[in-house]
């Protein structure tokens, strides 16, 4: 191996081990803003050694075929150390401020979504309802006027559907209040 790719191998190590401090500070704004599970942090943790063991050991078989030394090893280290003791506070502060504007962002699109698009459909919703029922209310009394003088000869035969009928129509409301309820309580629970 020559000088050249050594020192070139040399500052690839520094530079991963600056890399994988930028990554661990990522990586703890993401845990104390978002408040992941310690069980999921411990999965988490380990995702992470491997993938920067992966980085370095990529970088390593990149630059000189994969040739340990021990003072890649100390570069790698060095770098981490540099980073944390004179880059941590301002990338710290980056990763704040740009989770911050992100998450501005996300609400500003979710609350013009909401302006722009769910409240105008939910205002045609509830009119064409409205619509559909004023439709059906004058249809349904157009027919009664139609069908008045004939009512009374279905007299006898509503006499007799009547209670059947009220029966069925009890059934499907107790149906749709156990199919309310359990949706209710679904809904709930992924919440």
């Amino acid at each position: 191996m020559t000088l050249q790719t050594q020192w070139f191998t040399m500052l690839l190590m520094f530079g991963s081990g600056f890399f994988i401090g930028i990554i661990l500070d990522f990586y703890r704004v993401l845990t104390v803003r978002f408040r992941i599970r310690k069980w999921l942090i411990s999965l988490i943790d380990l995702i992470y050694w491997m993938v920067s063991a992966v980085l370095v050991f990529g970088l390593l078989f990149w630059s000189n075929w994969g040739e340990l030394r021990f003072y890649f090893f100390v570069a790698v280290c060095l770098g981490f150390l540099i980073y944390f003791k004179w880059a941590s506070r301002p990338v710290l502060r980056g990763i704040r401020m740009l989770f911050h504007i992100l998450e501005r962002i996300f609400f500003f699109l979710a609350r013009l979504f909401h302006l722009l698009i769910f409240r105008p459909a939910r205002f045609l919703f509830r009119g064409c309802r409205r619509l559909a029922g004023l439709i059906w209310k004058g249809i349904t009394a157009c027919i009664k006027l139609i069908l008045s003088p004939f009512f009374f000869l279905l007299r006898p035969v509503q006499a007799r559907l009547e209670p059947w009928l009220s029966r069925r129509i009890q059934k499907g409301k107790a149906l749709v209040r156990k199919i309310k309820a359990w949706w209710n309580k679904n809904r709930d629970k992924g919440e």
